[in-house]
């Protein structure tokens, strides 16, 4: 999306605007599209013909929602010092 030239803008500064613009634009679209991938996944794991199979290969099935898999990612490999000093420690196990 372009605006309309302010006063003594220069066509530079124009496209580093319009670029910034279509940047966020970009990002709040984005998004939007993992919010409604995590809606339909939750969804299909509500649908009553999926469940049947479940049921009936007896699987285990226990997904988590998105916002909870992103949460664990983010917190993965974030170890204190002191933790990652002590697992060094350990001494290797011949075999």
């Amino acid at each position: 999306m372009r605006f309309g030239p302010l006063a003594n803008e220069s066509e530079d500064y124009r496209r580093v605007r319009d670029e910034l613009f279509n940047a966020e634009t970009a990002l709040r679209d984005q998004r939007e599209r993992v919010a409604e991938l995590r809606r339909a996944f939750i969804a299909t794991l509500r649908d009553p013909a999926l469940l049947a199979d479940v049921e009936r290969t007896k699987l285990d099935l226990e997904p988590l929602a998105g916002e909870e898999l992103q949460a664990a990612i983010a917190g993965a490999g974030n170890y204190s010092a002191e933790l990652i000093e002590r697992a060094r420690k350990i001494p290797e196990t011949k075999n």
